[in-house]
């Protein structure tokens, strides 16, 4: 007997990015399809905003968003958390809507 329901089907992360991306300015997105994570900021409403898009297991989306700052140099201790949960400094530098370099410098610097 077959289901009298259809399953739901899951959103791919790229559609789910794409959406998302197509809410902000100045978007910059990074889509890894074999981890599946994915990472967004741009601008809305003149403030920054950065994201992070995880599928986990059974498909399952989860949204986190980072804290704005007024200054970048505000964002040193969230550098630095972020580069201790193992990200690279260009994703870190895509996630909070800055310059790789501008991360190398933070980081360099202690």
């Amino acid at each position: 007997m077959d289901n009298e329901y259809p399953t739901e089907r899951p959103i791919p992360l790229k559609y789910f990015t794409t959406e998302l991306a197509n809410q902000l300015i100045d978007t910059k997105t990074s889509i890894d399809e074999v981890k599946g994570i994915a990472t967004i900021s741009g601008k809305r409403d003149g403030k920054y905003l950065s994201f992070v898009i995880e599928q986990r297991d059974h498909d399952e989306i989860q949204l986190d968003a980072s804290d704005t700052f007024k200054r970048k140099s505000d964002y040193k201790e969230e550098i630095k958390r972020l580069h201790k949960m193992g990200l690279k400094q260009k994703e870190i530098a895509l996630r909070l809507n800055m310059s790789q370099s501008f991360v190398s410098r933070l980081l360099n610097r202690d």
